[in-house]
């Protein structure tokens, strides 16, 4: 998960995640307000929102969409973490804002009603494992497709392809037990606009465990690609590395300016 053709325009970077993030935000809050007693079709719903999301805007920012992705991807995968640390901030910044704005849009259209299954009151832990080990699962499964020792193929559309089923899958087999957030954005927002559509503080009890969860997960998902799964495997090409001031390039742009050049 990295930038791809924004390099040193943060405007730019901010507006192309902050976009992303807010179809894809969306596309999780109508499709579980709409579709919520269906969890095939709820799945299958979020998982063709991510994919899209990817396929137009991962060109540009590398198509992170959550900040539980970029944060395990800046302290494990990324290098010269000094050089990205602004990149890194300007994503979760637009990753929030594009999450709020998500659902301010559902507020004002809808009313915000109950849009995402929240946990059972009396498994609260079971629902913070639930949440923390299927980010886990989904954050591993990203960071080995975008490492540039994993990815075997050059086809940036495949891979988000295999993203986005992927998170049909998690949300389908954990979405009954915890919600299926799997992302700090979307846990937020649904706290902060559910709180304020119902005037109810209740719903904040559960900011903890969508905001915590998915970084937890996503912390020990890059601790395990970076030093154990990276570290035995032998890549069949030699990977290409982005300079500082080109955070988090596609091995395939990288290739493409090369043949450019």
């Amino acid at each position: 998960m990295e930038v791809g053709t924004i390099q040193n325009n943060k405007v730019n970077l901010f507006l192309a995640e902050f976009l992303g993030s807010l179809f894809f935000i969306s596309a999780i809050f109508y499709t579980a307000l709409f579709h919520g007693k269906d969890p095939l079709t709820t799945a299958t719903g979020v998982g063709i929102g991510l994919f899209i999301a990817i396929t137009a805007f991962g060109k540009y920012t590398g198509g992170h969409f959550n900040p539980a992705v970029s944060t395990g991807y800046f302290f494990f995968i990324q290098t010269e973490k000094l050089a990205h640390s602004y990149t890194f901030l300007t994503l979760i910044a637009a990753q929030f804002l594009g999450g709020v704005a998500a659902g301010l849009l559902l507020f004002i259209v809808t009313g915000f009603d109950n849009p995402v299954l929240l946990p059972k009151e009396d498994n609260i832990f079971g629902a913070f494992v639930d949440e923390m080990f299927f980010s886990f699962m989904f954050m591993t499964i990203i960071y080995c497709i975008k490492s540039s020792k994993h990815n075997f193929t050059h086809d940036s559309m495949l891979g988000g392809l295999t993203v986005g089923i992927t998170l049909t899958g998690c949300v389908l087999y954990g979405g009954q037990v915890s919600g299926a957030c799997y992302n700090p954005a979307v846990g937020f927002a649904l706290n902060f606009w559910a709180t304020m559509a119902r005037g109810d503080t209740a719903y904040m009890r559960y900011l903890f465990m969508y905001m915590f969860a998915p970084i937890i997960g996503s912390l020990v998902a890059g601790f395990l690609v970076r030093f154990y799964i990276d570290s035995a495997f032998t890549p069949h090409v030699e990977p290409l590395q982005s300079k500082p001031n080109e955070p988090f390039l596609y091995r395939k742009d990288l290739e493409l300016q090369a043949t450019d050049k």
